[in-house]
């Protein structure tokens, strides 16, 4: 599992995978997310992810980055999954 926070430093955000961590220039949104890799069925690879969002948002603002979220480009990579023909020789 990937966990990120925003730090109260401007732009920063601090993320680990609990064995390595690191700090990141980031905008000044503030929120947490987790992610996760669930592979309990053999033939699926699921990342699950969760988002917590800091401060006081109207519900349009938070509609709107849930949605910005869910059509972010490393999402849209898994769908649909990835081949991985045989490689060649």
């Amino acid at each position: 599992m990937i966990r990120a926070k925003s730090q109260s430093t401007r732009y920063q955000t601090w993320f680990s995978d609990g064995e390595h961590q690191c700090i990141s220039d980031t905008t000044a949104d503030k929120a947490t997310t987790s992610v996760s890799l669930d592979r309990t069925r053999p033939d699926e690879v699921v990342f699950q992810y969760e988002i917590e969002l800091d401060g006081d948002l109207k519900a349009e603002q938070r509609d709107s980055l849930l949605r910005a979220a869910g059509a972010c480009p490393v999402r849209r990579t898994f769908s649909p999954p990835p081949r991985t023909p045989a490689p060649s020789v």
